[in-house]
């Protein structure tokens, strides 16, 4: 009892230990189903397969926000290998060196790339010289083959900050007084920057003539140019600040009209007592006889007809006279003096013999009327100044302004008066009253509700006949607000969606400005797209763009959405994209009992064998199972059979020998399994006469008794599953199966337990063969 109890202990222990052993050892599912399992078709001479994507190490932007250095390591596919010279394996055995990546680049988000030089380096850097600071950029590093393929990496944000040196500061107020022949061009330097010395001022200025080279001059805060020598045209004048460490501030810009007017407005002043002036002036007949000497003069002094002289206004202050002189009839007439020709004459004379001036003037008026034998003397001439003044550009709403300063030369209080014409343009002020050598500020200021170009006048006159006033053109443009992008940027999961079904979900992209936003939608991956890739969003409005996930295979899938537009303060707007394919497994046909041997069966018995058609897949399978060979053989099902996604049915193979002879036959199994679309199993079988036993093949004295499934002399992992499945049952249970009751041997004692197990163990792993044994 003693020997009986530890032999049951160590065969419980032996039990454990032998099923882990069959277990671990198990046979994999296509070594027993007639290597059904799933195999690769050779690739053909197309290369579809793309390099394996770098990995961005970082990606840092300068300090002063000038550029940013994407950093990368190499594809794990960039190697140099050996490969047949020839894809069809016709080579001949010749191999060639080659490496599955050709070159790098970083693709950023709007799709700007920038090549890589490939130094031999670990890691390979890249430069972005063209950033702007203030912005976000996105970035993906590259990897791709001679055939295009691309391997991509993970997307990468970076900040751009600003300048850590502040901005050189452009130059103020720039304008410029066109008072024909001269121009003066002046501005205001800007406020002092902490960090930053400006040291050169530069202006360049070019007229739109061929003959006609760029001037770049090194100036103070105002420049006069005669503009004689300068043909008509726009003369385009630049104002940039130079820093002592070589930086340039933004380039301010004016554009003059140089044209020779066609009619000049000018002011002559004499020297006359009080009361010869208001005499003059007062007098009806006195003040047209005088007008009349003036013209008859002026005319003979310059050369030119009476009627190019017109007088508008006789005043006092001395004598002052405010006049026209207008253009020749015939302008392209070889002896034509034109106006500005007049003036440069007239005022050339009053400057150089003012005298000859005033005496044909005296001779003149004296000649018209007695009384007005008066003695003008030391007369002045004046230009009224052209002035161009741009107010610049704002929004809708906004009040453009600048400031205007104006001098009162004379030695007595006087009066500006100031008058402002065009829609929208208004001034601060329509009079100043300035004292001796006083200055004063006026504002001229435009607002409008409406976008566009607007011109104006503003007219400024004083009793000064040598700086008797300036006409202004005043110019203002009203533009959009800029566009304002407004977009949710909540990532999107699409979840599962089968492989090449669609999913789509809508992106809203608002535009909270004035002006059209310009949006462009990229996709960084694969799987997804977006829908229009371009769009215009109308200031105040939204539009919805569809973003559709359409996987290609099986599996999650990332990628990002860069929503990228013209909005000056928002470069990009980025939005995680995600899901999951869901590609259903083909028809898979898998077999148990592919090869179907049953050994020795006694003549006039049948013996039976199960095959398990089975489909692994998910997809439904429809094939046809046909038998040929002896009639010995056959099969309890056959013809067109279809099986869903996991389903199986079982086929019962019958070999019924009648006399001692060999048997074969083949079962063909066809279907629609892409990889196996014909199976055959080989059925043999032996008839005997006698007493049918398996001897082992290395002992022929031994006899195995454990070959319990399917009889093929191969006591496997097959025979330990249908033994365990009775194990512990005795007679009279419903599972109880003499057939596995194998202890003592030829002697069944009723009960499947250790001792069977031991008989079985011993058993275990042996081949053996069927003979007859006592047969004729």
């Amino acid at each position: 009892m003693y020997k009986r109890g530890k032999v049951g202990v160590m065969s419980s222990v032996t039990l454990l230990a032998l099923s882990s052993i069959l277990l671990w050892s198990a046979p994999s599912a296509a070594d027993h189903h007639g290597n059904a399992g799933t195999i690769s078709n050779l690739a053909g001479a197309e290369d579809n397969i793309a390099p394996a994507a770098p990995v961005i190490v970082s990606a840092e932007a300068a300090d002063d926000g000038t550029s940013v250095t994407v950093l990368f390591g190499r594809s794990s596919d960039d190697a140099d290998g050996f490969q047949a010279a020839s894809g069809d394996f016709t080579s001949g055995g010749t191999f060639v060196v080659s490496n599955n990546v050709a070159g790098y680049l970083v693709r950023r988000g709007d799709g700007i790339e920038f090549p890589a030089t490939d130094s031999g380096a670990d890691a390979l850097a890249v430069v972005d010289p063209t950033v702007q600071p203030g912005q976000t950029y996105v970035y993906q590093a590259v990897a791709y083959d001679a055939s295009g393929n691309e391997g991509v990496s993970a997307a990468i944000s970076v900040d751009v900050g600003e300048d850590v040196l502040p901005a050189v500061p452009p130059v103020l107020e720039l304008k410029a007084v066109v008072s024909r022949p001269h121009a003066t061009i002046s501005w205001k330097a800007p406020e002092s920057v902490e960090g930053v010395e400006i040291v050169e001022t530069h202006l360049v200025y070019d007229i739109q003539a061929e003959e006609e080279e760029p001037l770049s001059f090194q100036v103070p805060a105002e420049l006069t140019a005669d503009t004689r020598a300068l043909p008509d045209g726009i003369l385009l004048v630049s104002v940039v600040n130079v820093a002592a460490d070589g930086r340039l501030s933004d380039a301010t810009t004016i554009v003059i009209e140089l044209k020779a007017p066609e009619v000049v407005t000018a002011t002559v002043t004499f020297d006359a007592t009080a009361e010869e002036a208001e005499q003059i002036v007062n007098d009806e007949d006195l003040r047209a006889d005088f007008i009349a000497a003036f013209i008859r003069a002026t005319a003979e002094l310059l050369g030119i007809s009476e009627d190019r002289v017109v007088v508008t206004e006789v005043f006092v202050g001395s004598v002052g006279v405010e006049f026209e002189l207008l253009p020749p009839e015939d302008p392209e007439a070889e002896d034509a003096v034109s106006a500005e020709e007049a003036f440069t004459t007239l005022e050339t004379t009053v400057e150089t013999e003012p005298e000859t001036f005033s005496t044909a003037v005296n001779d003149e008026a004296v000649a018209e009327n007695p009384d007005l034998d008066i003695a003008l003397a030391a007369p002045v001439v004046a230009e009224v100044a052209q002035v161009a003044v741009d107010l610049g550009e704002g929004y809708t709403g906004d009040v453009l302004a600048i400031t205007r300063s104006v001098t009162n030369n004379l030695d007595t209080e006087d009066t500006i008066a100031i008058a402002v014409s065009g829609e929208g343009f208004s001034v601060s002020t329509d009079a100043l009253t300035l004292g001796a050598g006083e200055s004063g500020d006026y504002d001229i200021s435009y607002s409008s509700v409406a976008t566009g170009d607007a011109d104006g006048a503003v007219s400024v006159r004083s009793s000064d006949p040598a700086n008797p006033g300036e006409d202004i053109a005043v110019s203002a443009s009203i533009v959009d607000r800029p566009p304002a992008i407004s977009v949710d940027a909540t990532p999107l999961d699409f979840g599962e969606v089968l492989v090449g079904q669609s999913e789509s979900q809508s992106v809203t992209i608002g535009n909270d400005g004035e002006a059209d936003l310009e949006v462009n939608l990229l996709i960084l991956g694969t799987g997804f797209e977006a829908a229009p890739a371009t769009v215009t969003v109308d200031g105040g409005s939204s539009v919805d763009v569809d973003v559709a996930f359409t996987p290609e295979e099986d599996g999650d899938a990332t990628a990002t959405l860069v929503v990228s537009s013209n909005d000056p303060e928002t470069a990009s707007v980025l939005i995680d994209l995600s899901g999951t394919g869901d590609a259903p497994e083909p028809a898979d046909i898998d077999l148990v009992g592919a090869a179907l041997s049953f050994g020795g069966v006694g003549a006039g018995t049948t013996a039976t064998r199960t095959m398990v058609v089975r489909n692994v897949g998910e997809e439904s399978l429809t094939g046809n199972l046909s038998l040929a060979g002896d009639a010995t053989i056959s099969v309890d099902t056959d013809g067109d059979f279809t099986l869903d996604g996991g389903a199986e049915f079982d086929v019962v193979v019958s070999f019924s020998p009648t006399e001692a002879v060999d048997s074969e036959a083949t079962i063909t199994i066809t279907s629609d399994d892409a990889d196996e679309p014909e199976l055959t199993v080989e059925v043999t079988g032996v008839g005997l006469v006698g007493e049918e036993v398996c001897v082992d093949n290395e002992d022929g004295e031994t006899i195995r008794v454990s070959d319990f499934e399917g009889a093929d002399g191969d006591i496997d992992f097959f025979d330990f599953f249908a033994f365990a499945d009775r194990f512990g049952s005795n007679s009279g249970d419903e599972d109880y199966d003499v057939t596995y009751d194998i202890s003592p041997p030829g002697d069944p004692d009723g009960a499947i337990n250790f001792f069977d197990f031991f008989v079985f163990a011993d058993d275990f792993g042996s081949f053996c063969t069927y003979t007859v044994v006592g047969g004729e």
